[in-house]
């Protein structure tokens, strides 16, 4: 029982600190907007996610599945919320997924998609910078100082995607906004709840993306099949310091280089296992090391 109560707080915490679920609270989406979003749902969308984590890790499965899977872990409330086949009881299960499902991965589940949201209405910025942070480990800057998030002239924007444009013509604004943008209007099917839409206030969504590389997308599948493909290696690695970061707690610095890298290298030669990088990790020096200074800390020495 200890173990497993252990195992959930790891999980509970691990997904605060990495992918930002300590956010969950911050922001109540609109009741009017979104009559359906309940307590349970709040409860089922954070547990989908730690489910899931928990799925990954007991079953050993290739840290690919982050970005892409065939199956979710769903209950009757989150399958409804999906708009996916019935699911029978209160309890999360492994569900398979539809070859053609828009579902499948952390980055289209509804606990991501509402912390990249103000509880009303999208942002491809704050979808784009969780892309790039938290799942391709690229540091992104602040705006700058006395720069609003809104541009200060919206005149003739009708769409989202025109409002961004305006904004990025302001030249304190470009250099960041063509980094982080094209990484978040790829998010924008999916509304500040995490339902999957074609259309917004009765217009098509353009969810199509020219990547800073010159690489073309379109929609969240595109982003995913993009990561794996030519991203893997950095995803990965962007894990394995979160997941190190967590586990020595302490941000990583230039001196954990050699030992991050090693570790990467391991968990690639081993087909990108999850198991493996907790194994690497609890073997690092460094673990080591924190472990035996809380050990040295409680018999006195």
């Amino acid at each position: 029982l200890m173990a497993h109560e252990n195992f959930s707080r790891f999980l509970r915490d691990f997904c605060d600190a990495w992918l930002n679920l300590r956010e969950m609270d911050f922001t109540t989406p609109d009741a009017k907007l979104f009559p359906e979003y309940d307590s349970f749902l709040h409860d089922s969308i954070r547990k989908e996610t730690e489910s899931f984590l928990e799925e990954l890790i007991v079953s050993n499965l290739p840290v690919s599945n982050l970005v892409k899977s065939d199956f979710a872990m769903l209950n009757n409330r989150l399958a409804d919320h999906y708009a996916l086949p019935p699911v029978d009881g209160v309890k999360l299960q492994k569900v398979l997924l539809s070859d053609d499902s828009v579902r499948g991965g952390l980055l289209s589940q509804a606990s991501i998609l509402k912390v990249t949201a103000n509880g009303t209405n999208t942002s491809p910025v704050f979808r784009g910078i969780w892309v790039m942070e938290r799942i391709l480990g690229e540091t992104t800057s602040p705006p700058p100082p006395g720069i609003p998030g809104v541009e200060p002239d919206i005149r003739g924007a009708s769409t989202l995607r025109e409002l961004l444009s305006q904004h990025r013509n302001a030249t304190e604004c470009q250099s960041c906004h063509q980094k982080i943008d094209p990484f978040g209007v790829v998010f924008e099917n999916y509304d500040a709840v995490g339902r999957f839409q074609l259309t917004s206030k009765d217009k098509p969504i353009d969810s199509k993306s020219k990547l800073p590389d010159g690489t073309d997308v379109e929609g969240i599948e595109g982003i995913k099949d993009y990561i794996l493909k030519l991203k893997k290696d950095d995803f990965t690695k962007s894990l394995v310091e979160n997941l190190f970061a967590y586990a020595i707690g302490r941000d990583i610095g230039f001196a954990d280089t050699e030992e991050i890298n090693n570790i990467v290298k391991e968990v690639i030669d081993d087909d990108y296992r999850f198991r493996t990088v907790i194994e690497q990790i609890v073997l690092s020096p460094s673990f080591y090391k924190k472990e035996q200074s809380w050990f040295n800390k409680i018999v006195g020495r």
